[in-house]
């Protein structure tokens, strides 16, 4: 039952020095969409999201952009420091064409999101997790919802774990979460599992969870 649960996680493989990075270009962008050429391992995105735009993407941050679809909209990248879990991030909001993303993250990273953000132009609101428990009680006008570090939100009795679940679980809002280190215990991941996508968990409640 543990290893369904964990399922949702994507891992990934930490971009190893062996590994060369594909270049998404302006030049190299075509159709189809989202596939792989084998000959030269180029990653084709939609040209009306990727214009002027140089970025590197490993092969881990490609796979996700594929998956992303595949899981609903909700996929949750639990990668090691380092990886580019905020460009991969980013990086799958411009192939979907997301307008307006809410980004929740610690303050000390607001820096690496502009930052990386000034690669890609997307309009961004980013708040700390505790503006988004104190000030935030809507998002409808958003696209997309990244929740970096995410594993913040673990405990289901914080106020900010319960604005999360009540604001976004049960509603078709595409979302990402971030985390190199999501767990240190398995009941820690009830909550962030409930936000990501409720329906995943055959649980009752988290009593129900952790004893089973």
């Amino acid at each position: 039952m543990l290893n369904k649960i964990l399922g949702f996680l994507f891992r990934g493989k930490n971009s190893d020095k062996d590994v060369k990075p594909v270049i998404i270009s302006k030049e190299n962008l075509q159709e189809p969409f989202l596939e792989t050429n084998s000959t030269n391992s180029e990653m084709f995105l939609p040209e009306l999201c990727w214009t002027e735009i140089d970025i590197k993407l490993w092969k881990h941050q490609q796979e996700a952009i594929k998956l992303f679809k595949g899981k609903n909209n909700r996929l949750y990248l639990n990668w090691d420091t380092g990886t580019g879990k905020t460009i991969g991030a980013l990086a799958i909001a411009k192939t979907y064409g997301y307008k307006k993303v809410l980004v929740v993250a610690p303050k000390s990273s607001h820096f690496s999101w502009i930052e990386d953000n000034s690669r890609f132009n997307i309009n961004l609101d980013i708040y700390s997790y505790e503006m988004f428990r104190n000030k935030v009680d809507d998002i409808s006008s958003y696209d997309l919802v990244i929740f970096d570090e995410a594993h913040r939100l673990k405990n289901p009795r914080a106020q900010v774990s319960k604005k999360a679940f009540k604001l976004i679980a049960y509603k078709d809002m595409p979302r990402l979460m971030l985390s190199g280190t999501p767990a240190d215990r398995f009941y820690e991941l009830y909550m962030q599992i409930k936000i990501l996508d409720p329906n995943l968990l055959p649980f009752k409640s988290y009593t129900h969870f952790i004893n089973h």
